[in-house]
């Protein structure tokens, strides 16, 4: 029968309810498009069967022909469902603020079949990723949709450009919730079949651009229910005999050895105090006299001398174990305590101030928004929202951070699953406009629900139960053989490869031109205005290629 194929770009995200031949066949179409030598590029193909019967499932086999085929990888994109896609109040740039299914994981073909409808249109998400390995040039890559008797072959041109994207400069963290993944697959903690997935997990991190990594030397004390507990994952092994404490790094060494093998450059230390003002010790389970139970935990105050002197303790240790394994003290980031308020203040400065002079040699960051308490020097380098950082850009700080999650869902960029693919991507050239050195957000893989109460199933849960906007809390799916990418994952991974992009310009024209191109395609973007347009953000992005090319 025959099949009706459309190729598109990426960041276009169509709801079943929307899948209708004239919304569909009245997109755009991609017939070509450039990439460098060792980025990725994606697009897709939207396809339906023509086959009589309205309820007909047609089996499809997909194959790739292309000189490059073997740098090209086809997937499925799937639909998850979401109870809580956005806030009531917010801004109306979302591809639905409405309940429903939306399309976001990124499933490989099984034996390279798609099931086809002639009622709906399915997508596919092709990626093309040379990795170095490709002679400059320009390929064709057609994608054969094989029906019974019938193939329909949709081809675009893939131009390989010799230049190379230089290296993330971009310090990149997404909390790395190691604990999420042993409550899903039912693994118990630090099992070897824990540590599978633990590896497969920080590989999927490092490919979307990750290069810091949260590390649980203890529990993170970290979206849980005041007097709660997450699950514990403590790698730094704790003994008391007598009174006297000694330290297990022995986990500790594992996963640094993981963080090595992929790449990962910067170690996030968990934060050595609680969330909402620093007030109590996160949980730290030891073998006292014998007995296996917590050491410390919300019973304990922040200014507990038993737990000052474990933290201190800890510190000492830990830079020569990190230093002697390739993470001296600029590569330890560290955390007091995250989001601090104004009135909390005097809790937060106690806590920093037991640890800050062993801390002092390394990066001290902790999120925050409120300027005032940046100004009384509380926290070394902050780490404010996006719609709250402006007045951190007008102070020109040596080290410019910036983070998003759920509050951040009026204006500027984000990745929940309802806002458009454009709306996350376009975050790489504010990045470069403004200089940020650093990004964090708080969830790559989030399995909870909000404070850490329920597991839930990410397939099914894309809200933490009603906590965040879908999408808020994981990037990624922990699927039955591995990590599921997302669209989103991809999104922001483009971001960060137009960041390198006009880093790569930069050192051949200039920034003053660079910024100049920037104001021609964005003029005046701010992290709150900014284009919408995916077809303008993919046009801006040839252009840069080839400036960088010519």
């Amino acid at each position: 029968m025959k099949i009706y194929a459309i190729v598109h770009h990426s960041m276009e995200k169509i709801l079943p309810g929307r899948l209708s031949q004239e919304r569909v066949e009245g997109l755009s179409r991609l017939t070509s498009f450039s990439l460098l030598s060792n980025e990725r590029y994606s697009y897709q193909i939207f396809a339906r069967a023509a086959a009589p019967g309205a309820g007909n499932i047609l089996k499809t086999f997909v194959t790739v022909d292309s000189p490059i085929a073997a740098c090209v990888r086809v997937r499925r994109v799937g639909y998850v469902p979401s109870e809580f896609p956005a806030y009531p109040v917010t801004d109306d740039n979302y591809v639905s603020k409405e309940p429903g299914l939306f399309p976001d994981p990124l499933y490989d073909l099984e034996d390279g079949n798609l099931a086809l409808s002639p009622m709906v249109y399915r997508a596919l998400f092709v990626t093309v990723e040379p990795n170095g390995t490709v002679e400059p040039g320009t390929y064709p890559i057609t994608v054969r949709l094989t029906c019974g008797e019938d193939t329909t072959c949709v081809t675009v041109e893939a131009t390989v450009l010799a230049a190379q994207l230089p290296p993330q400069k971009l310090i990149h963290t997404e909390w790395f919730h190691a604990d999420c993944l042993a409550s899903y697959y039912g693994l118990p903690m630090l099992s070897e079949a824990h540590w599978a997935r633990i590896e497969e997990h920080i590989a999927a991190a490092a490919r979307m651009g990750i290069n810091m990594l949260l590390t649980p030397v203890f529990t993170p004390p970290l979206d849980t229910a005041i007097g709660g507990e997450r699950p514990t994952i403590q790698l730094v092994g704790v003994r008391v005999d007598q009174g006297k404490m000694t330290l297990d790094f022995t986990q500790l060494g594992r996963w640094i050895e993981l963080c090595k093998k992929h790449g990962i450059l910067y170690l996030e230390i968990a934060h050595f105090f609680t969330q909402w003002g620093a007030k109590c010790a996160p949980k730290v389970m030891a073998t006292v006299d014998g007995e296996y139970k917590r050491l410390f935990g919300w019973e304990t105050p922040a200014q507990d001398p038993a737990f000052v002197a474990f933290l201190r303790q800890l510190i000492t240790e830990l830079y020569p174990f990190c230093a002697a394994r390739g993470y001296d003290k600029d590569h330890l980031f560290f955390h007091i305590s995250d989001e601090p308020r104004d009135y909390q203040l005097e809790a937060y400065q106690a806590a920093r101030n037991s640890v800050a002079d062993l801390i002092a040699g390394s990066p001290n960051v902790d999120a925050l928004s409120d300027f005032s308490f940046y100004q009384t020097g509380a926290v070394p380098t902050p780490i404010p929202a996006s719609n709250h950082i402006g007045p951190f850009l007008e102070a020109d700080l040596p080290q410019r951070w910036v983070y998003y999650c759920c509050s951040q869902h009026t204006h500027v960029s984000n990745r929940f699953i309802a806002m458009p693919g454009a709306r996350t991507r376009i975050f790489g050239l504010q990045l470069y406009k403004f200089r940020i050195d650093g990004f964090l957000q708080w969830g790559f893989n989030f399995y909870y629900s909000q404070h850490s109460v329920y597991p839930i199933d990410p397939f099914t849960c894309t809200d933490s139960l009603g906590g965040f906007p879908s999408g808020d809390a994981f990037m990624v799916y922990p699927g039955p053989n591995g990590v599921i990418e997302s669209m989103r994952y991809e999104y922001l991974h483009d971001a960060l490869q137009d960041l390198r992009a006009l880093q790569l310009l930069e050192q051949k024209i200039g920034r003053d031109a660079v910024l100049a191109l920037l104001e021609e395609f964005a003029p005046g973007m701010t992290f709150e205005s900014y284009p919408h347009s995916a077809d303008a953000l993919l046009a801006f992005r040839e252009k840069v290629n080839a400036l960088i090319a010519g």
